[in-house]
């Protein structure tokens, strides 16, 4: 029976020793390398409680040798927990990874609106001094070309169509009524100032 004992624990001992050397092993894979974001450490499974418990009793700290290794040794009553914990983790990545994109899109969209507002804008700046160009013109063509022509009808001078009235154009663009527009026509003008001067 001595003897019996005595070989139990000389197995034991060679199961701990081997049980260290193959975690030493596997932690020099380094798994979480080829992973991007991965976390640094490996589940170690041992099918049986015994096996884990038993190394323990030969060599006590192996536990903390093994975290050092960033190896986990998980086991039937740990693998579910430990699994759960995992499944958990990478939901919330996912969450996280999702309100990310989500950001970003919005971030996107928002200065693409910025973008065509200030093409509205502009549009409608472009409009609004091409109706004071024209009004302008068509003033100045009534007080002094209008008289001459009228002076050569007077001589007896015609062509063969009628003149015809130019009309004035009252519509302009409408101001923006938003505050936040008019902020952004504020922004839009001095960054046209700003291009300017750089030129």
């Amino acid at each position: 029976k001595t003897e019996d004992k005595e070989k139990r624990e000389q197995l034991l001992d060679r199961h701990a020793s081997q049980l260290n050397q193959h975690v030493k092993e596997l932690a020099s894979k380094a798994y979480w390398d080829a992973l991007e974001g991965s976390p640094e450490f490996v589940y170690l499974y041992l099918p049986i409680e015994s096996l884990y418990s038993e190394a323990l009793s030969r060599k006590p700290n192996l536990h903390e040798e093994f975290m050092r290794k960033k190896v986990a040794v998980v086991t039937p009553t740990t693998l579910m927990a430990s699994l759960t914990i995992i499944a958990h983790e990478w939901h919330q990545a996912e969450l996280i990874q999702n309100s990310k994109e989500i950001a970003d899109l919005g971030k996107e969209m928002y200065e693409r609106l910025l973008t065509l507002i200030e093409h509205f804008y502009k549009i409608g700046t472009n409009l609004t001094q091409s109706v004071k160009t024209y009004n302008a013109a068509k003033s100045s063509f009534e007080e002094r070309a209008i008289p001459q022509t009228k002076k050569f009808n007077d001589l007896g001078i015609r062509g063969k169509k009628e003149m015809v009235e130019l009309a004035q154009i009252d519509i302009l663009p409408h101001e923006p009524k938003d505050k936040y527009l008019k902020e952004l026509k504020e922004h839009t003008k001095n960054e046209d100032l700003s291009s300017k001067s750089g030129n």
